[in-house]
């Protein structure tokens, strides 16, 4: 099985949107002005949503360059949901993993735990 990491594994948004802002704040880039507004660049291809908010081409290198020096320190500051880690520990007890393989079907027990 496979998950997406922000928003879904991790709440990163806490961690992640001060970054943004300092590195638009080090290259002057004025565009986004609202919480929402840098939040909504992270759903879809965040590239294509910068340059269309007026962030400069040229500077995108840099800006993937910028925030991949300090990426995993920004990743230490990020937990896992509350509750995630136990879920999948109790997944990976039931053979739920075993269970698709073999049947090609993800059929869960009534009684899997964090299920209902």
């Amino acid at each position: 099985m496979m998950f997406d990491f922000d928003g879904v594994i991790c709440n990163s948004l806490e961690a992640v949107l001060p970054e943004i802002e300092m590195v638009f704040s080090e290259v002057g880039f004025t565009g986004i002005k609202t919480r929402e507004e840098l939040i909504s660049l992270l759903d879809g291809n965040v590239f294509l949503r910068l340059t269309a908010a007026g962030f400069p081409m040229g500077k995108l290198k840099w800006l993937g360059n910028r925030f991949k020096s300090h990426q995993e320190e920004v990743y230490q500051r990020i937990d896992p949901f509350p509750g995630l880690l136990r879920l999948l520990t109790d997944w990976r007890n039931l053979s739920l993993f075993t269970l698709l393989r073999e049947t090609g079907r993800l059929r869960l027990p009534s009684s899997v735990p964090g299920m209902g």
